[in-house]
């Protein structure tokens, strides 16, 4: 993906104590039911084993649920089969979910753009309350904009996920008070560059169970979602070009323009695409979602549900 230099300079990592507290990267996230059942992680595990094959050579730590960081290094083997096709997470009544995160910065604390993140919703959680599970994985700001569209149709016909979005997205250290202390410039940077994610995924599959997150620069809609809005045929008239729709068994991946909008509300730069995304959208969009802050400076429910809101015109 191509940004201007001016860009790249005001979206540069943000280091605290030798520590890196914020970066960005090229994002996709996605949201899928019944992370328990033996169907799903059988096929996260082949999601995961792909992104482990790309990353190879410039991970450096990881953890699963229950255990602290550990490096890379240490590995006999990257197999996370054993971890992940468990037959704990379907015994009946079960409380158990699964997570982990593998990434690739010099401290276990630093943000880096070299992640992957997952958490799996429990038995009880997904046949009770309906819960979804998520993945998240991220790559460098100059990953190839073709190759992050056809990973995320791939990667969403593989889990048939709900709903999802990718783009370019700002990651956080995975140590929360180090991620408290950027809270303030994440605030900033999201309210300045409007097609700049605010992602916290963990938070956000507790509230888009019947309404999706939001559109971006990739936009994955389940058919459940393409049917509320009239069908494939209707979403592609109502964009119009250049957005594009690429079909997968189980729905689309809207694809807005060649490259991510950005914008730049310091300096009057539009996002005109992101406009007319949102405004066909907004009929399965959340209008309700809570605070995603861990301090003060963070975004309060207010200010987030008015970020979420940000390309609604009037």
């Amino acid at each position: 993906m191509n940004y201007t230099k001016e860009i790249t300079k005001a979206l540069a990592p943000v280091e605290v104590d030798g520590l890196v507290a914020l970066c960005c990267g090229s994002t996709v996230t996605l949201y899928f039911e019944d992370g328990h059942a033996e169907k799903v992680r059988q096929a996260l595990l082949g999601v995961v084993n792909e992104y482990l094959s790309w990353a190879e050579g410039r991970l450096t730590w990881w953890f699963v649920e229950g255990q602290q960081f550990s490096k890379v290094s240490a590995l006999q083997a990257k197999d996370m089969s054993r971890y992940l096709l468990s037959s704990k997470y379907e015994e009946p009544d079960s409380d158990l979910k699964w997570s982990f995160m593998w990434h690739g910065g010099v401290h276990k604390e630093d943000a880096s753009p070299i992640r992957f993140e997952a958490l799996g919703a429990s038995r009880i959680e997904s046949e009770q309350h309906d819960c979804l599970s998520y993945i998240r994985a991220s790559f460098p700001l100059d990953m190839n904009s073709d190759a992050l569209h056809m990973t995320a149709v791939r990667w969403a016909q593989a889990l048939s996920a709900v709903h999802g979005y990718g783009g370019l997205a700002m990651i956080t250290s995975p140590d929360i008070e180090l991620a408290s202390v950027s809270e303030g410039l994440v605030v900033y940077r999201g309210e300045r560059f409007p097609g700049l994610d605010v992602d916290y995924p963990a938070d956000h599959a507790l509230w888009t169970q019947d309404g999706i997150k939001g559109g971006s620069w990739l936009t994955i809609l389940s058919d459940r979602f393409v049917e509320r809005l009239g069908g494939a045929t209707r979403i592609q008239q109502a964009l119009g070009t250049p957005f594009a729709l690429t079909s997968y068994s189980g729905g689309v991946v809207i694809r807005a323009g060649e490259e991510p909008e950005i914008g730049d509300r310091n300096r009057n730069v539009a996002t005109p695409l992101s406009v007319v995304l949102a405004t066909v959208l907004k009929p399965i969009r959340v209008k309700s979602h809570p605070d995603v802050s861990i301090s003060p400076e963070g975004f309060d429910q207010d200010r987030f549900e008015r970020w979420l809101a940000r390309f609604d015109q009037g």
